[in-house]
Formats: C-alpha cells, sequence, structure tokens
C-alpha cells in the first residue's frame, strides 16, 4: 500500500472533490501504473475526506493499493498531473490507514483584510451559541450551531485559526466566513482559506494523519 499526501492550490482549488478523484485516476492511467482492483474492475484508491471548492488545502492524502514503491510511482505521476496539483509526501505503509474513514477534523488558516481590527467581535460572534450556519446535506438545507461544527478557534500571526469537523455534519468553512463577517458589520472584507492539518480520531483521541503515517512507514 502507497499513501501520497498532495496539495491543491491555485486554480485547482476550484476543482470539485469529485473532479480531483477523476484527475488522480486519469493522471494513473496515463502513467501505466499498475493498481489492484476490486471484483468490479474499479481500482482500489481512496480519497481523504472532501476539501470545500474554493479552499486551497496543504493536506489531501490519496491511498493507492499496488505492488510498487510509493517513491517510484510518485516520479511517474508527477509528470500527468495538473497544474495546482502537487505530490508533497510519499508513505509505504503496511496496509490501508483508512484515512478516508478515520479523519474527522480539519485545521484552516484564513486570511481576513483587517482582522487586528476584528479579533475582539469574531471571538465574541464564534463563541456564540447563537451563532448558527446553514448546511445542505443530502439535497437539504439544516441550520446547526457553530459551537457544533468547531473544535476550536484562535488567532495566529494575524490569522484566524479554526479547527471545524469533517463528514456528514462538517464545517461549512466558506459559509460559515461569509455568515461571521456578515454578522460583524464586514461583509466587503476580503478573505483567503486553507486547509493546513488533518487529524483522525483514534481511541478517543485526535492525531495529526501525517504524523500517523510517518509512523506506519515501512
Amino acid at each position: 500500500m502507497v499513501i501520497f499526501k498532495f496539495r491543491k492550490t491555485g486554480r485547482a482549488k476550484f476543482l470539485s472533490h469529485l473532479e480531483m478523484m477523476r484527475l488522480v485516476k486519469l493522471a494513473i492511467r496515463r502513467a501505466g501504473i499498475d493498481v489492484e482492483e476490486t471484483k468490479k474492475g474499479a481500482m482500489k484508491i481512496y480519497f481523504s475526506p472532501a476539501t470545500p471548492i474554493g479552499v486551497e488545502s496543504e493536506v489531501e492524502f490519496v491511498e493507492i493499493d499496488m505492488d510498487e514503491t510509493a517513491h517510484k510511482v510518485a516520479d511517474e505521476l508527477k509528470t500527468y498531473l495538473p497544474e495546482g496539483i502537487e505530490i508533497t509526501g510519499e508513505y509505504d505503509t503496511k496496509g490501508r490507514m483508512f484515512i478516508s474513514q478515520t479523519a474527522c477534523l480539519a485545521k484552516y488558516k484564513i486570511e481576513i483584510d483587517g482582522i487586528s481590527d476584528l479579533q475582539k467581535k469574531i471571538s465574541e460572534v464564534l463563541s456564540s451559541a447563537e451563532f448558527f450556519v446553514k448546511l445542505k446535506m443530502n439535497g437539504k438545507i439544516s441550520t446547526e450551531s457553530v459551537n457544533t461544527l468547531i473544535h476550536s478557534f484562535s488567532f495566529d500571526k494575524g490569522n484566524l485559526v479554526l479547527l471545524g469537523f469533517t463528514g456528514e455534519n462538517n464545517l461549512s468553512i466558506t459559509q460559515t466566513i461569509l455568515q461571521l463577517l456578515s454578522t460583524i458589520g464586514r461583509a466587503d472584507a476580503e478573505f483567503k482559506i486553507k486547509k493546513t492539518n488533518l487529524f483522525s480520531k483514534i481511541d478517543e483521541r485526535f492525531h495529526d494523519v501525517e504524523l500517523l503515517l510517518m509512523r506506519n512507514k515501512v
């Protein structure tokens, strides 16, 4: 089993999760890389939870069932990946890490124009049980308190840092920031979001996915 860490930046941030999956699979085919298949002929390839469209990410992971080494496959694969999708880590592991199933928390860095004057207001809103965001799940729209979607938040070097839950009731990060800025009267403020870390929950504790991979390298 090999696992790759990807960066998704620039225009590639506008790719949907399904488009990202298709492009990686297409690159694998073009590179002539042999991947184990299911009985129905589908590649045994597994992606980490989706990153919202429009959000850059430093932490996209894909697990591929194959016999080749990660380093060899990475060299062959890089040529066929589109601009903005870049392999930044490669790992040979003893077996599947099930990142798609265990990863449930993501760290986002949000750059907001004029944030130094807004930190107090932002803290008050994010700490309030009365701040709600709209989520779209299975074609239906529901309203959730941010308290149930955000694990924690802080400020670092002038940026807002949010730890938000992924999965079924996942944090709609872009919608949250839009509503946050509207609530504090700064709907016109420009912002940029980047996903910087991904965490898996194992034995009731959160673990950085990349650290888990380093511990399980062959």
